[in-house]
């Protein structure tokens, strides 16, 4: 953009330039329009150029989360840019750069006061009018980081964009969003009134030189500071005038607009108090927060008469009018004063007759609208419809406020002075003093006066006192866990109902893997022995005496597998107990097996056996196939001690050598109460130990070891074979390992 030189002219029969009005629109900066402001009447009227642009609003304008992803205020550059545009240009349209003045009505007064003091434009503002606002309004410029960043969330959340850091937010808003979603979206933040303001970029890291073409890091600074810290530092420019006033009923909006107290719109004390107590936690969370309700509630009481309903309504309007708009006015006067500047300041107390407004808002925020318009003399048309008023409606008072308005502040634009001279030869604009805050109360064109102080009490509650009994008025992000433990909105709903589940689904893991345990250990204590019903099967196989058995299949075990007992612990340990027991009464045993053996050597048709390998060196039952003869043996195994005796070549017998016994392969084992779960064992014994043939138990070893998903139970290995013996009925189990055995023998 080319920058305009003192010396370009523009040729024009006028004498000398016009001054310039620059007009900036309210809406809380999240709504309105420069095409909403027909200036051509004040324009011809009042003789000055006037300028109306538009702004990014809403999240498109002031959307920040305080670092260089999106440090905010572009809606303050647009302003900026378009304030810079007018400076260099309006000489073109006959306009005077050096007396530009710069007004609107709320977020408008409040961008014209931060206009006046940004390093970027403080030096083309030369007047200042401020119609219901400040620039030093807790909405107008925003200090914590931690509220916009919290407003950023909360504007994510409803737009579909959850996020946990910034570059996340941003990337999805201008990927996933179109600008017409975003700026379609309403909602109240945490934290304030109003969700979208400019914001004090004094701890902000901005976008580096690199990435964005031909912009530099200052390019994107518009408020390094407070602007009440940039006032007292006098950056605005010097010579500067300030115009500024408030309306009677400002936020008489907040009770009309809300659609739910249709059509009478009474305000009870309940809902007052409800509102107080919604303001005090949007403002002041953990400071006092009793102590201000408290002070609230005192100052915006009638007690003359504390249950009338119509002053309860009056009290909720005062209220909320004094600390968004009046205070804030009040203070931005005392600032000037106090800093030397030349200031006016108005208190407009009539209302448009053509409205026929109820009393209670006839004068509210940004009525003064239509008379700077100069609506009662302009054709409707040039007004949007829901505004529209007929000429025919119109009065002769409204015309009259709307020269008034016209003319006061054409002539601030042109001169400095709303009057310098006396308009309708009755008004006469008088600036505030230091102790004597003179303001002009418009009441009407043939009754505005000039008084002194306005509100006082009230309005220096908000700026004085208030800000003592919470030690900072300013709020601060609210902390996500305050009133955790009061299950009454949906995130804390959420947060028990996940806390509940989580708890129960460990109780429920916890069970299952003590189930799982128990089971586990269950099967592992599957052995060879088992006890079923009265009997116990100790299964000895001298062919394998070399090495261990494959373990059985669950079929093989005698008695059914469904109806036998669990496997007892430490089955080895019991197996060599009744061995060693076994042993001590094997001297009736040896009788009864000599006896049977003799039996056998008189029958005529058995042979005598070939020389047999030894059980020790016999590794399976095919091995011992060639050794055997072509006649089968007659010997009963249950009479020769359970081992086959197979015929010998040329009627010699050959004795099986007895082998040597370990000493370690019978070691005393625990008392049997020792051993878990053989209580039964000791006081139920078995009866009988059910002998079996060597081909029996070769089968039942061939079946086991080709059954699929046999477990893997250990079988115990026996150096010497045992001879299989008939208990006699009077057996009597002994289960003391410390008993001595008797004298084995051979008979």
């Amino acid at each position: 953009m080319r920058r305009v030189s003192e010396v370009d002219q523009v040729s024009s029969n006028v004498r000398e330039k016009f001054a310039v009005m620059f007009y900036i629109h309210g809406g809380e900066f999240t709504h309105g329009a420069s095409n909403l402001f027909p200036a051509h009447l004040l324009s011809a009227w009042g003789e000055v150029v006037v300028v109306t642009f538009n702004y990014r609003l809403g999240a498109l304008g002031f959307l920040s989360t305080a670092d260089e992803y999106s440090p905010g205020n572009y809606g303050m550059l647009d302003q900026a840019m378009a304030l810079r545009w007018v400076y260099e240009n309006v000489h073109y349209f006959n306009g005077d750069r050096q007396r530009i003045t710069v007004f609107g009505p709320g977020a408008g007064a409040a961008s014209a006061g931060l206009l006046a003091v940004s390093p970027k434009t403080a030096h083309m503002v030369h007047q200042l009018i401020g119609e219901s606002g400040s620039a030093l309004a807790e909405w107008a410029a925003i200090y914590d980081e931690y509220r916009v960043q919290n407003t950023s969330r909360i504007f994510g959340d409803k737009i579909g964009c959850i996020s946990d850091s910034s570059y996340k937010l941003l990337n999805c808003l201008n990927k996933g969003r179109s600008a017409i979603e975003i700026g379609n979206v309403e909602f109240k933040p945490d934290v304030g009134t109003f969700p979208w303001a400019p914001f004090v970029e004094t701890n902000v890291t901005f976008p580096g030189n690199d990435w964005y073409e031909e912009w530099h890091q200052e390019d994107w600074r518009f408020l390094p500071d407070f602007p009440e810290r940039l006032f007292r530092r006098r950056e605005f420019r010097q010579g500067l005038s300030v115009l500024t006033g408030a309306n009677r009923d400002e936020a008489a909006f907040f009770v009309y607009g809300n659609r739910s107290l249709a059509p009478d719109f009474v305000v009870t004390q309940r809902m007052l108090d409800d509102k107080i107590h919604e303001w005090v936690k949007q403002y002041n969370y953990t400071l006092n927060p009793d102590g201000v309700y408290d002070a609230i509630r005192y100052m915006y009481t009638y007690w003359p008469d504390p249950h009338n309903r119509t002053w309860i309504r009056e009290m909720y309007i005062d209220f909320l009018s004094d600390a968004l708009y009046k205070a804030p006015v009040d203070s931005m006067v005392k600032l000037m004063v106090e800093l030397g500047v030349t200031t006016y300041q108005y208190v407009l107390n009539t209302t448009v007759e053509a409205l026929k407004a109820p009393l209670w808002r006839e004068v509210p925020h940004d009525l003064e609208y239509y008379f700077l318009t100069g609506a009662p003399f302009m054709d409707p048309e040039f007004f949007a419809e829901d505004i529209r008023i007929g000429r025919q409606i119109w009065t002769e008072g409204d015309r009259n406020m709307s020269q008034l308005f016209m003319e006061t502040f054409s002539n601030f634009a042109k001169y400095g002075r709303p009057t310098p001279r006396q308009i309708f030869d009755l008004v006469n604009w008088q600036p505030a003093l230091a102790g004597d805050l003179r303001y002009l109360s418009i009441n009407n064109t043939f009754n505005s006066t000039i008084f002194s102080n306005y509100r006082q009490t009230e309005l220096s509650f908000w700026s004085q006192y208030l800000p003592t009994v919470v030690g900072h008025l300013v709020p601060t992000y609210r902390p996500s866990t305050e009133f955790w433990w009061e299950p009454r909105e949906p995130l804390q709903i959420a947060f028990w109902s996940v806390t509940s589940l989580a708890f129960l689904l460990l109780v429920i893991v916890g069970i299952c893997c003590c189930l799982w345990q128990g089971a586990k250990k269950k099967t592992d204590q599957f052995y060879e022995e088992s006890f079923m019903e009265d009997h116990f099967e100790v299964r000895e196989n001298s062919h394998f005496a070399a090495k261990p058995s494959k373990p059985p299949s669950v079929a093989s075990l005698s008695g059914g597998a469904a109806a036998a007992e669990p496997a007892r612990a430490d089955a080895r340990s019991v197996a060599r107990d009744i061995q060693m027991d076994r042993r001590r009464r094997s001297d009736s045993g040896r009788q009864v097996t000599g006896s049977v053996q003799q039996e056998a050597c008189r029958e005529p048709l058995v042979r005598e056996p070939p020389p047999r390998v030894p059980s020790s060196q016999a590794q399976s039952v095919t091995e011992l196939e060639p050794l055997r003869g072509s006649q089968a043996t007659r010997l009963d195994p249950r009479r020769s001690g359970g081992v086959a005796v197979l015929p010998a070549a040329g009627g010699e017998r050959v004795q099986p050598q007895r082998q040597p016994r370990p000493k370690e392969a019978f070691a005393p084992v625990p008392h049997a109460k020792s051993i878990p779960n053989m209580v039964e064992y000791e006081e139920r014994p078995p009866t009988r130990i059910r002998p079996k043939s060597t081909e029996a138990l070769d089968r039942d070893d061939e079946s086991t070891s080709s059954r699929p998903g046999t477990p893997k139970v250990p079988h115990f290995q026996f150096v010497e074979p045992y001879d299989v013996v008939q208990l006699p009925n009077d057996y009597q189990y002994n289960s003391n390992p410390n008993l001595a055995a008797p004298d084995r023998t051979t008979p």
